[in-house]
């Protein structure tokens, strides 16, 4: 749907809504009139090629095809909010815009130029009001997601190659934060799995604190003392704070103090440190709040001791594994004999191994062991690891969060860990950031391109036996629907067919989701586009107490002037805001 005064409409209903951002997805997309757009200056625009989208700096778009007047035009697009914006940023200064040849604003309030002085054609684009509106009910709806509505009848395809997508984008998120704590690392990969590793055993709460305090751990100085298992544990022990007196809790300080344990390791951790320069964390980084006693730093990092002991956490015998069960199997450790009856130092509990979990193994599957063997592949261009990784996800079970959850509940079903990863990078990476314009699913909802609709009742003489509205009424809905979107574009069938121009239907597509029963209120809506000579109109029937799909159709139209099949003016006129291609 299109106004000629939708810019100041849209800012007063929609202040939320970032026009610009709406413009390049308008542009992007070529939802905009078949016919009729034309330059400030009067001449016709033919759109043959958009251009390729740029997410760089300079012109948003490079490469579009334009046809403006007579003239065949190949350049650059610029797009902005208003043509004043273009000096704003100081476009006519910057040898990178001279190529422009078409401007496309929401607001002409003068002129550009290039940095040559050569002025620029602009075109001021309304972006539909549908889109708009549909773009405005995803940034403010309650519920979550926002595009709940379109997810159960989206495609195999459209779910999958999305999913694809964002899986790979979720391993490249990873990917690069490996090679920023590589970079830290000095090069060395081996400390960088090292960290990506203690910073997993985190589970979330404590991440932060475990990567701070692996990269504090002088893993080269340690190598020396590899062979005692008491050493190391002293090591990380210390090396996280947790063996400084004032940094233990005053509730069980004395208990501490006088554990003789404790006292050892704090002895052996003075030499070490001294002999090594080391200086401790500050332990106040740790959280135990609301932490099971099985995540408490302490037990975490008795169980990173006994692994780096025995030399499973070493990135060579990682890449060794060939199968997720070589991997878990590498990976599995438990705590040494203190702490397997204490939780905190100077208090005895039940005694437990505190084997790492199935659960937990699970994690530091997906979220170390696959992004390494990525990260690690596309650094040494050995194609053999990377499709490793991938094969690792999609063999691992797949997650169950609150996250997987509330999507499997909109319907969108999972099968594995490749599946979950993508779903939470969407929730994280879109939704989150209500990036809608960049989503798959965003973009089905905002084609969702309703212009029309209206309530109405089921009545009890239009159901059958069964108590739910016979097949053939959902046909005079929609028909129904039809003839009150024509009135309200000023014209009606019996008018028309007075003129000698029938609509008549030519094809219909129907199908039947959820039954209406009698008394319920229903919303039919109704959307349009062309093709040809066809008027082809989605009209869709929800359940108006829960928004429920209950009817989906097709409907095609074509014009018979005075008998002969052709095209209707009168038609055109009426439906051309309407109109995209």
């Amino acid at each position: 749907m299109y106004y000629d005064f939708f810019s100041s409409f849209a800012r007063l209903k929609h202040p939320q809504v970032p026009m610009e951002q709406l413009l390049h997805y308008v542009w992007k997309h070529k939802i905009f009139p078949l016919s009729g757009l034309k330059t400030t200056d009067g001449y016709v625009v033919e759109v043959i090629d958009t251009g390729l989208h740029n997410t760089n700096s300079g012109p948003d778009f490079f490469n579009a095809k334009l046809k403006i007047g007579d003239t065949m035009w190949v350049g650059n697009v610029e797009i902005h909010d208003t043509s004043s914006d273009w000096y704003v940023h100081k476009h006519d200064k910057n040898t990178a815009y001279d190529n422009v040849i078409l401007h496309i604003v929401g607001t002409v309030d003068t002129k550009v130029y290039t940095r040559s002085g050569l002025e620029i054609p602009q075109v001021q684009l309304d972006v539909p009001v549908t889109v708009s509106e549909h773009y405005s009910e995803l940034l403010q709806t309650a519920n979550y997601p926002p595009c709940y509505k379109v997810i159960p009848d989206l495609s195999k395809l459209t779910i999958h190659s999305w999913m694809s997508v964002l899986q790979t984008e979720r391993l490249e998120q990873k990917t690069e934060a490996i090679k920023a704590r590589t970079t830290l690392c000095e090069g060395s990969w081996e400390a960088s799995y090292f960290v990506t590793l203690a910073r997993n055993y985190g589970f979330g709460l404590n991440g932060d604190a475990f990567e701070t305090w692996a990269r504090s751990i002088p893993l080269r100085a340690i190598d020396h003392h590899r062979d005692n298992l008491f050493q190391i544990e002293a090591f990380f022990m210390g090396q996280a704070g947790l063996l400084e007196p004032e940094m233990i809790p005053k509730t069980h300080r004395k208990e501490t103090l006088n554990d003789s344990y404790f006292s050892k390791l704090r002895s052996e951790y003075l030499y070490l440190a001294h002999k090594f320069g080391l200086t401790p964390m500050n332990a106040k980084q740790w959280r135990f709040l609301r932490l099971r006693p099985q995540n408490f730093p302490h037990i975490r990092i008795s169980q990173l001791a006994n692994l780096y002991f025995s030399r499973r956490s070493d990135l060579s015998r990682l890449i060794e594994c060939d199968t997720v069960k070589q991997a878990e199997h590498m990976l599995h450790t438990s705590v040494t004999p203190y702490w397997e009856t204490h939780y905190t130092f100077g208090s005895i509990s039940k005694k437990n191994e505190k084997q790492l979990s199935p659960a937990s193994l699970h994690l530091l599957m997906i979220n170390t062991v696959v992004p390494i063997l990525f990260a690690y592949g596309q650094y040494k261009s050995d194609e053999r690891l990377c499709d490793r990784a991938f094969t690792f996800l999609e063999s691992l079970e797949a997650e169950n969060n609150h996250i997987v959850r509330m999507w499997k509940e909109c319907g969108l079903t999972v099968q594995n860990a490749g599946d979950t990863q993508a779903l939470i990078q969407l929730k994280k990476e879109y939704c989150d950031k209500k990036d809608c314009l960049r989503c798959r699913i965003g973009y089905e909802y905002l084609k969702m391109k309703y212009i029309f609709e209206t309530t109405m009742e089921v009545r009890d003489y239009e159901c059958d036996i069964q108590g739910i509205v016979n097949n053939a009424n959902y046909l005079h809905y929609i028909e129904h629907t039809r003839h009150l979107f024509l009135l309200s574009t000023g014209l009606s069938f019996s008018k028309m067919h007075e003129q000698g121009v029938d609509a008549v239907v030519a094809r219909m597509n129907l199908q039947y989701k959820t039954p209406l029963k009698c008394d319920d209120l229903f919303i039919s809506r109704l959307g349009l586009h062309k093709e040809g000579l066809r008027y082809v109109f989605n009209q869709d029937i929800f359940r108006a107490s829960d928004e429920k799909l209950c009817f989906r159709s097709t409907v095609e139209l074509v014009c018979l002037i005075n008998g002969i099949l052709g095209n209707s003016e009168d038609y055109d006129n009426a439906f051309s805001k309407y109109l995209t291609e």
